[in-house]
Order: structure tokens, then sequence, then C-alpha cells
């Protein structure tokens, strides 16, 4: 407080006390209105909207909850999944170690958490600061997401034979659209798959699919669909013969399985 404040309270106080009659409560309480110390509104109508912000933030959270409940939807809001343990959250930290200047993910790997299982492997996802996230299925595979297009992004696993065949065992990735939305896997015969799929809110917004592809069938496409069933977007490269993914990440951390 500077001179100035100092003597104006000086003077407030002065006029407040400068009353002849100690009992004259009410000589007391119209000097202080008439020098203006009154209550500050403004700091009530803060918490009252603070107070607002917190009811629409609690209302937001159940009317997801309940949309995602009646369309069965697999919908984890991201603040109420569980945070990552220490060793986690260690090894996501080390995502962009040896990254080229510029080309790093930003991965705020203190806010890992983890939003699911499928397939028996569990799934860890921290937001980035460059990229948009990060994220890791356990026993497997990872990486930094750097843009949300195209809205369908796999990898795929392959194991060859003695004899030299090969064949898809696993398909796995991200995919942007509305909750709602369904992933197909479509083969060279038969009825496609609908993939299950982890869907998490803001601020990751993606979903995450992970599927070991049976022995007798061999995939030749995944197919994105709005909840009408209408096409949003199609993927088969990963699915041709020469298409041969490198890994997006080195070998995986302990705590993770690598």
């Amino acid at each position: 407080m500077n001179t100035e404040d100092d003597v104006m309270l000086a003077e407030r106080f002065a006029a407040i006390a400068d009353c002849t009659d100690d009992s004259d409560w009410d000589e007391v309480v119209r000097r202080r209105d008439a020098y203006g110390a009154r209550p500050r509104r403004r700091t009530a109508s803060m918490r009252l909207v603070a107070l607002l912000a917190a009811l629409a933030a609690v209302v937001f959270v159940a009317l997801v909850a309940a949309l995602a409940a009646a369309l069965d939807v697999n919908l984890v809001p991201w603040h109420d999944a569980p945070k990552a343990a220490p060793p986690i959250v260690e090894d996501f930290a080390s995502l962009d170690q040896g990254a080229p200047a510029g080309m790093d993910s930003g991965v705020r790997a203190g806010e890992t958490r983890r939003v699911g299982q499928l397939a028996g492997h569990t799934l860890w996802v921290a937001p980035g600061k460059q990229a948009p996230f990060c994220f890791m299925w356990s026993d497997s595979f990872g990486g930094c997401v750097r843009q949300t297009w195209p809205p369908i992004q796999p990898s795929t696993e392959e194991v060859t034979s003695k004899g030299g065949s090969s064949r898809m065992v696993m398909v796995g990735g991200t995919a942007f659209a509305d909750p709602t939305s369904r992933l197909e896997l479509e083969y060279d015969d038969g009825e496609p798959t609908d993939l299950p799929l982890i869907w998490v809110g803001p601020p990751i917004n993606a979903g995450f699919f992970y599927y070991n592809i049976p022995a007798n069938r061999q995939p030749n496409a995944l197919v994105l669909r709005d909840g009408g069933g209408h096409e949003l977007a199609q993927e088969t490269e990963a699915f041709l013969p020469h298409f041969r993914p490198g890994p997006r990440v080195p070998p995986l951390p302990p705590a993770l399985g690598g």
C-alpha cells in the first residue's frame, strides 16, 4: 500500500472514531457508509460466477456420461481416468529423448493417465505441447500423434512362418471422429468386424483401438462410419503387401513391458 492509501485509510478510521457518544452505533454506521466502507459486491459476484462454472462443469460431465451410456459408447472423461504411477510417468518423459530439434512432442508426462484396456493391453495416454498426445499400449507399441488427419491412423503387426509366408496378427491405432462413430475391419470375404474403441474426451479427443486378428482371416481395409452408418474415411494402405511400417518409437521402456 502506498503513502496516499495510508493517509486515506487513516482519515476514514479517524472519521468513524470521531464520535462524541460511543453508544451512538447508528452514527458509526452512518459515518462508515459515508466514507465508502461497504461490502465488496464484486467479490460476491466472482464467487457466484465460480460456483455457476463449477455446476456447469458437473452438469456437462453428467450429460456426457449419460449420453455415452445411452449410446453404449466407451467414452472416458479425461479427468476421470486414473493418473499414472511414477514409473509410467518416467517412461513417457523419455519419449522425446534424442528427438531432432523441432520434432519433439513436448509430452506432458506428469499428466499421463490410464484410460482403458483392450485385448489384454493397457492404454496409457499423455497430452503434448507440440503434438496432440502420446500413447502407449503395454507390452506392445505406442507413439506420439502429431496431427489429427487422416481420421484413421493404424499400425499393424505381421508374423512370418518358417516357409516364408506372412500374415497380419494385429491392428491398432487411433481414430478421430465423433464418439458415436464406429470402426469396421473389412476382409477379403465374409462380414466385417466392428472393432471396440476407447474414446477419450477433451483434451485428447480421439478413439483408440487394438485388435488381434483371427488366424483364419486377413483384412484389407479399415472403414470409419458415423452413427448412421455413412462412411467417413477408409484406410487400405496398411494392408497392402508392400506396407511395412517401422517402429514409431524405440522399444518400450521397462514399466510398459519393454
